[in-house]
C-alpha cells in the first residue's frame, strides 16, 4: 500500500493524468518539449518552424496520437486556436509553415500524449514571440 501511494505521489508530482483501465491505475506521462522552447523564434528566411519532442515520455505501445495544438497569443482559447493536428504516434515532430506567424506576435503550442483507453496526459506547454531579423 505504501509503495502505491509513494508511485501515486510520485507520478501527480510530475504531472502525470492517470486513468483506469479494467480498475487498474495507469498513467500518461506529459511530453517533454525539445524546441521551439526559447522567448523567441527567428522565421527570417525560413519557409517552416519545426516543432519537436521526446520520443521516451510514456510507452510506445498503445499511443494513438499526441494531440498538437498553436495558438495565437498566451490563451490557449479556442478562438486563439490557429492550428490542431493529431500527429501519428511515432511521429516526434511537426512543421507549420512561416505564413501562419505574424512579426512581433506571441504563440503558445501545447502537445498532449492520446492513449487507446487510457485518456490524454496533460498538456506541456511553451510559448514564444516571432522576430524576423
Amino acid at each position: 500500500m505504501t509503495v502505491c501511494v509513494l508511485l501515486l505521489s510520485a507520478a501527480l508530482a510530475q504531472g502525470q493524468y492517470m486513468g483506469r483501465i479494467g480498475g487498474n491505475e495507469t498513467y500518461v506521462p506529459k511530453p517533454r518539449l525539445l524546441e521551439p522552447i526559447v522567448d523567441e523564434v527567428d522565421l527570417a528566411g525560413k519557409k517552416s518552424l519545426l516543432f519537436r519532442w521526446s520520443p521516451h515520455e510514456g510507452r510506445s505501445f498503445g499511443r494513438s496520437y499526441y494531440d498538437f495544438r498553436l495558438y495565437k497569443g498566451y490563451q490557449m482559447l479556442e478562438g486563439t486556436r490557429v492550428l490542431k493536428r493529431r500527429v501519428p504516434p511515432k511521429e516526434y515532430q511537426t512543421a507549420v509553415e512561416a505564413g501562419k506567424f505574424e512579426k512581433g506576435q506571441a504563440y503558445t503550442w501545447s502537445l498532449r500524449q492520446v492513449y487507446r483507453g487510457t485518456g490524454k496526459s496533460d498538456r506541456s506547454v511553451s510559448s514564444f514571440k516571432v522576430i524576423k531579423k
